[in-house]
């Protein structure tokens, strides 16, 4: 979506910018970037990424040995095959004809500056705010003064952007780490009240997810994963943070993003399955677990009622719109440029981000603009067809067709595996306390122990 954006609008950054970012610019992440370059690679020849592979492996000592393997089978360095891949989107990607979404709010930010997750109480809008100037945080602005926003509170270390408000109160989840066993984490859920301007705390070395304050705002939905790996609907007292109930889910599913209706009798969610995603509402009492769409390879998100509709985001053809599942059947709501995210509804209106390549933006579109015809929605494909025509399902592996048996995994012996050299005490994780010397490094196959042998220079 970045890479699109900044393209439609005629912003050519060059190779570097785009691998190695910007404070200044939006650009996407060395990993898109490198994805649609290497497709480009797969799309000329599916065979070109073990080839580079094989020629790197026989010259192990060969200096710059990705870059001159790469010249030798593609026939250009990595510079101008990121040329050929721009000018391959340029071809692919066009402007849209047609959008039905007002120009959306802008604030004035010195740096591009991201507004996710909507959501309206009374006069005033809450959103969190993220940029490269200050930590993620809540603010909230009023509706008839958009410039003046206030700061609500931080939050801290997310998986994803999240955060729920209902009346006066707002939860959100945070990740956290064992600060001895750094592989033992967790997820934790917290809780502030607009009122009192007071935080509180209310798991702790839990593994709770994407809060949601009930409507008599007593208790908190949230999705609880078990070290088991099995998903769980669970109630949280609001006050103490004790659980009162809880709805397992099937073996072979696992829920995302819980909301509850205006009644506070039902939740809508999403379910992940290996037959895909699709849309689940789970009856609050009864415990019952009802599909809403057919399982499909789309990424859904942020589903919420609007009364007894309920709003969606779903990428079609290639970008991301809100759509209504009204009586069973789906209806389109936007029609934006870049990509529409996090709908909620505010009476007769629908509360989104939408993207523009100075970042996410608040806007708002009325149900009254719901298409009148319904659609069906259609798998996700690539840019790439090749890719979009590749099956795993012909992929087939047994152990008779690997070059080595299957053996057993013993921990001790198998703990010790050196792979590489580095001239860093720290792996250059911080310059700050930079440690020169030469270290042969060693990680078991399961990355569980690290073994570091070397001498420093310091003194």
């Amino acid at each position: 979506m970045e890479l699109r954006a900044n393209i439609l609008e005629g912003k050519e950054y060059d190779f570097n910018k785009y691998v190695h970012g910007s404070y200044k610019d939006i650009t996407p992440t060395y990993y898109t970037i490198g994805y649609f370059m290497n497709s480009m690679l797969y799309e000329k020849n599916p065979e070109i990424h073990l080839e580079i592979y094989e020629d790197m492996r026989k010259n192990l000592l060969r200096p710059f040995n990705f870059q001159r393997a790469l010249k030798k089978h593609h026939g250009a360095k990595a510079s101008v095959l990121f040329a050929e891949t721009i000018d391959h989107l340029k071809e692919k990607w066009t402007p849209e004809e047609a959008t039905n979404t007002a120009p959306p709010l802008t604030f004035d930010d010195k740096y591009p500056t991201h507004y996710l997750l909507p959501q309206r109480v009374g006069e005033y809008m809450y959103a969190i705010q993220r940029n490269n100037q200050r930590p993620q945080r809540i603010v909230k602005f009023h509706t008839l003064n958009p410039q003046k926003v206030e700061h609500i509170i931080y939050t801290g270390v997310q998986l994803m952007p999240y955060f729920h408000i209902h009346n006066n109160l707002i939860v959100w989840d945070e990740y956290r780490k064992d600060s001895r066993f750094s592989k033992q984490t967790y997820n934790i859920i917290n809780i502030y009240d607009c009122k009192t301007k007071t935080k509180k705390t209310l798991t702790l070395k839990s593994r709770l997810y994407t809060p949601v304050v009930s409507p008599d705002a007593t208790q908190i939905a949230c999705v609880k994963v078990g070290l088991d790996n099995k998903s769980a609907l669970t109630f949280l007292d609001i006050n103490s943070g004790i659980e009162l109930d809880s709805i397992v889910m099937p073996n072979d599913i696992h829920i995302q993003q819980p909301y509850f209706n205006e009644e506070g009798t039902k939740l809508v969610c999403i379910g992940v399955s290996g037959k895909g995603t699709t849309l689940l509402e789970i009856d609050r009492y009864n415990k019952t677990i009802t599909p809403l769409m057919e399982w499909s390879n789309l990424q859904l998100e942020r589903p919420s009622y609007a009364s007894h509709d309920i709003v969606f985001k779903v990428n079609q053809k290639g970008k991301d719109e809100i759509f209504v599942l009204r009586d069973g059947n789906i209806y389109p709501l936007t029609q934006s440029r870049y990509g529409a995210f996090h709908p909620t509804s505010d009476s007769t209106v629908v509360w989104f981000s939408e993207y523009t390549s100075q970042g996410f933006k608040i806007n708002k579109i009325s149900m009254a603009d719901l298409s009148k015809n319904a659609t069906t929605l259609t798998k996700a494909e690539t840019l790439f067809d090749r890719q979009n025509s590749f099956s795993a399902a012909e992929q087939t592996f047994t152990p008779d067709s690997l070059d080595n048996a299957i053996k057993p995994y013993r921990t001790l012996p198998h703990s010790i595996n050196f792979h590489s050299l580095t001239i860093s005490a720290n792996d250059f994780e911080s310059f700050d306390n930079y440690k020169p010397g030469i270290y042969w490094l060693s990680n078991d196959v399961l990355n569980t122990t690290r073994i570091k042998v070397g001498r420093t220079n310091e003194r």
